[in-house]
C-alpha cells in the first residue's frame, strides 16, 4: 500500500515538475538574429538557424535553437512610418513520443522603425498561447510607435 502511495506522489511531482518549465520566449534573445553564431541553413532560406544546443538529461535529449528570419524576409515586411512591430515567441514539440527529441525553438523579430527614433508608446497585443500534448507555441506581439 505504501508503495502504492509513493508511485503516485512520484507520479504527481514529475507532473508538478514537468508544469514548473513554462514555454515562453528567451528575454534575453536579441533581435534579428543579432550577434547570433554561424548558421546551419543555406544563405537563400528564409529562416536562419544558429547551430542548436543539444542537451541530454536522464534519457531526455532537449535540442534548442534561436532562429530568426532572414534580412530579406525582413525586407518584404513593411509597417507605417514610425511605427515597430515586435514579436517574441516559443514553440515547443514534443518528439519523445515518436522516437526524436523535444524541440525548443526561440524567435525575437523587430520591423519596422525599431531603432531610427525613440519609443513614445508600446502596446501588448494579445498573445497566441497554443498547447496540445505534442505541441506548444507562445507569441507575444508589441506594437511600439515613435
Amino acid at each position: 500500500m505504501a508503495a502504492a502511495g509513493t508511485a503516485a506522489f512520484a507520479a504527481w511531482l514529475g507532473a508538478a515538475a514537468a508544469s514548473a518549465d513554462p514555454l515562453g520566449p528567451d528575454p534575453a534573445q536579441p533581435p534579428n538574429g543579432i550577434g547570433a553564431g554561424p548558421v546551419i541553413t543555406p544563405p537563400a532560406s528564409p529562416v536562419q538557424v544558429p547551430r542548436p544546443v543539444v542537451a541530454s538529461d536522464g534519457g531526455r535529449t532537449t535540442v534548442t535553437a534561436h532562429p530568426y528570419l532572414s534580412r530579406w524576409i525582413h525586407e518584404l515586411i513593411v509597417t507605417p512610418p514610425d511605427t515597430a512591430v515586435e514579436v517574441r515567441g516559443a514553440v515547443r514539440a514534443k518528439l519523445p513520443g515518436v522516437g526524436g527529441p523535444m524541440l525548443d525553438l526561440f524567435g525575437h523579430c523587430l520591423f519596422g522603425d525599431s531603432f531610427a527614433t525613440q519609443t513614445t508608446r508600446t502596446r501588448s497585443l494579445p498573445p497566441v498561447d497554443v498547447a496540445t500534448p505534442a505541441l506548444s507555441v507562445v507569441i507575444e506581439p508589441v506594437l511600439q510607435q515613435h
